[in-house]
């Protein structure tokens, strides 16, 4: 069966724990100075800004390929084997490290990552006559010329693009390169931190400005528990749509963007205008750090409300 969607980008084993304190300083042995000792066990989750998201569209019910980049080592066995339970058709490619984070967070919310990231070789792929999306989210993202060949097959198939170019840690393209991957069925997500480094524009207006100048006429900023902003060059004026958070498991957000992007992905692809869609983005961001979907990740209800959100919609 042809994928809804077909996701490219990174696939990491993300870690995490929270301590009480960060240690003061390091030493050759473990000791006051360089141990703490945790309440819990670390916690194992699938990341990545295209794994994660791949994962939460299968729980969706939107059927999913992953072109992704998966080591032989035991966490690429096991994030394939996470990946697949939920539903997704996993391609990757074969000898090398998987990629890997460790995040430590602080009781005051401050926190630590040790990130390997890998190389971007995420594969070249192809849509089918029932592919309704496709999606590039990744850190690192691939250079636009390495993807030039696939990607234009793409546009010329009039398949939709989502693009969620990533932090600038690791391997972004400047906004003059990403600007080669525009056209008039192409989306950007990215959170405000993001919009503002890829800029250069303190401002969320004028950031937005610069990014319909490079021709990105569909734009969606993520606002973490504010919610998101959608602009599109056609309707002028960028709109808000607040969002509800629900209690969240543990005090991490990592991976709450990539959430966003499931349900934005999950929204655009069942039928929904963009601000519907975004709306359901910050529903599945709020409900995949719930309680609720650790419990239950299958048959959630999060498209109750969405009129109720849109109708709550804010000037920017």
């Amino acid at each position: 069966m042809t994928p809804q969607v077909v996701l490219v980008g990174n696939t990491v084993a993300d870690l995490f724990t929270e301590v009480g304190h960060f240690p003061q300083g390091s030493a050759p042995e473990f000791g006051p100075a360089s141990l703490v000792v945790t309440e819990h066990a670390v916690r194992f989750n699938v990341g990545g800004n295209a794994g994660r998201a791949a994962g939460l569209l299968a729980r969706l019910g939107t059927s999913v390929q992953l072109f992704t980049r998966l080591g032989t080592d035991v966490w690429g066995r096991l994030l394939r084997s996470e990946l697949e339970r939920d539903g997704v058709e996993v391609v990757s490619s074969g000898e090398c490290e998987s990629s890997s984070n460790f995040v430590a967070t602080q009781a005051d919310g401050n926190r630590v990552s040790f990130f390997y990231p890998g190389e971007p070789d995420y594969g070249s792929p192809s849509v089918g006559p029932g592919t309704k999306f496709v999606a590039i989210a990744a850190c690192p993202f691939p250079k636009p010329s390495d993807i030039e060949g696939w990607y234009r097959a793409v546009l010329e198939a009039s398949v939709p693009v989502l693009i969620d170019p990533g932090p600038a840690l690791v391997g972004r393209p400047a906004l003059r390169d990403l600007a080669s991957l525009r056209g008039p069925g192409v989306y950007l997500t990215l959170n405000s931190f993001e919009l503002a480094d890829l800029t250069g524009c303190r401002e969320l207006r004028d950031g937005l400005d610069k990014a319909h100048e490079c021709g990105f006429s569909h734009l969606v900023v993520k606002l973490g528990e504010r919610g998101a902003v959608v602009s599109t060059a056609a309707a002028g004026r960028p709109a808000l749509l607040p969002s509800s958070p629900l209690p969240r498991v543990s005090s991490t957000t990592v991976g709450a963007g990539d959430a966003f992007n499931a349900g934005l992905l999950h929204g655009l692809v069942n039928g929904l205008d963009l601000l519907r869609a975004a709306a359901l983005g910050n529903r599945v961001a709020c409900t995949a750090l719930s309680a609720v979907w650790a419990s239950s990740p299958h048959g959630i209800d999060v498209l109750s409300g969405l009129d109720q959100d849109v109708s709550h919609l804010q000037e920017v």
